[in-house]
C-alpha cells in the first residue's frame, strides 16, 4: 500500500507540468543545485600511486654483542611494505550552477562543483625498528584525492521555450584548482620495543590550473513555471596531462627508530619540483601525472529567480 501511494505522488508530481507553463523572463537567472556521480580517468594515480610500496633501510643493533662501539656497526637491513589501496571506478560530484536566460534557445551557464573520492587498506607487517628485526604491528593505509572547478559555457535547447520537457545540449569550459592528495601510512605496533605505540607518515600533493572541455546532452522536464528538474550525461577531457606538485610531508619516526632512508611511497623530483610515485617494483620512481578525461551523469534541480 505504501509504495502504490508513492507511485500516485510520483505520477502527481510528473503530471504537474501539464498546467499553465511560462515562458522564462528576459535577462532572469535560474539557480541549481547539481548532484552525481563522475569517473575521471586518473590511471596514473589508480594503477601507480595506489600500487606504491613504502620503502625504507633500518639499522639491526639486536645481532651484536652490547660493548660493540659505533652506530657505523650495526648492519643495516631493507623492508618494502606492500598496501595497494583498492582501485575506484567513480566518485560523487556536487555543485552549484547558475544559468542566464538569453532567448528561447539558449542559457549562459557559470558553475562550481567539487569531486572527491577515498580509499583504504589494512595488512600486518614485520617492521626492523628500534634496533629490532621483528616488529609485529598493524600496517593501514588511506588515501584520498579531491578536486573543485569552475566553468562557463553555453546551453541550447532543441526546441524554443516554454515547454513541457526539452531536450539540450551544453559545452563548456572547466579549470580544475585546487587539486589534492593526501596518503597517510599508521603503524599501530603489537610486538617488539615499541609494542602499543604508533608511527605515522603523512604526504600531501597538490596543483591546480589545469584546463578541460566537457560537451553534454540532457533533458530538463518543467514542474511549473519556476521549478525544474534536469538529468545530463557528459563527456570531459583535459587539454594536457598535468603533473602534481607541491609535495609536503610528516612522520614521528625519530633517532631512536634507527631508520636511516626511505619511507619514500612519494618524493619530490629536485629539477622541476613535480612529485613522483615509487613504482611497484620498489625501485625506479615515476611522474605523478593527471588525466582527467571522463563521463558524468548528474541531476539539476533549477529554481528561476
Amino acid at each position: 500500500m505504501k509504495a502504490l501511494r508513492g507511485l500516485l505522488l510520483l505520477c502527481l508530481l510528473v503530471a504537474c507540468p501539464l498546467a499553465v507553463q511560462a515562458a522564462p523572463r528576459p535577462g532572469s537567472w535560474t539557480f541549481s543545485p547539481v548532484f552525481g556521480i563522475s569517473q575521471p580517468q586518473l590511471t596514473t594515480l589508480r594503477q601507480g600511486v595506489f600500487l606504491a610500496p613504502f620503502r625504507g633501510r633500518a639499522q639491526i643493533t639486536t645481532a651484536l654483542p652490547e660493548d660493540v662501539q659505533g652506530e657505523a656497526t650495526y648492519p643495516e637491513v631493507d623492508f618494502v611494505f606492500y598496501n595497494p589501496l583498492p582501485d575506484f571506478s567513480m566518485g560523487p560530484e556536487a555543485g552549484l550552477e547558475f544559468r542566464r536566460y538569453v532567448n528561447p534557445r539558449h542559457d549562459f551557464v557559470l558553475g562550481m562543483a567539487s569531486w572527491e573520492v577515498s580509499s583504504k587498506s589494512a595488512i600486518q607487517v614485520v617492521f626492523p625498528i628500534q634496533g629490532a628485526p621483528d616488529n609485529l604491528a598493524d600496517y593501514e593505509r588511506r588515501g584520498s584525492f579531491s578536486y573543485t572547478q569552475y566553468y562557463l559555457g553555453w546551453r541550447s535547447y532543441l526546441r524554443k521555450r516554454p515547454k513541457l520537457s526539452n531536450l539540450y545540449l551544453g559545452l563548456t569550459l572547466h579549470e580544475i584548482f585546487d587539486v589534492d592528495y593526501k596518503e597517510e601510512h599508521v603503524f599501530s605496533f603489537l610486538s617488539g620495543p615499541p609494542a602499543g605505540f604508533r608511527r605515522i607518515a603523512v604526504y600531501r600533493s597538490q596543483t591546480t590550473g589545469i584546463l578541460a572541455l566537457q560537451a553534454g546532452v540532457g533533458l530538463e522536464i518543467n514542474f511549473n513555471d519556476r521549478i525544474a528538474l534536469a538529468l545530463e550525461s557528459a563527456y570531459y577531457k583535459s587539454l594536457r596531462r598535468a603533473p602534481m606538485k607541491g609535495l609536503s610531508g610528516r612522520y614521528d619516526f625519530n633517532d631512536g627508530d634507527r631508520i636511516t632512508s626511505g619511507l619514500d611511497p612519494l618524493g619530490v623530483n629536485r629539477q622541476n619540483g613535480q612529485t613522483y610515485y615509487l613504482d611497484s617494483d620498489g625501485e625506479t620512481t615515476r611522474p605523478f601525472l593527471l588525466e582527467f578525461n571522463g563521463w558524468k551523469v548528474v541531476a539539476k534541480i533549477s529554481i528561476e529567480f
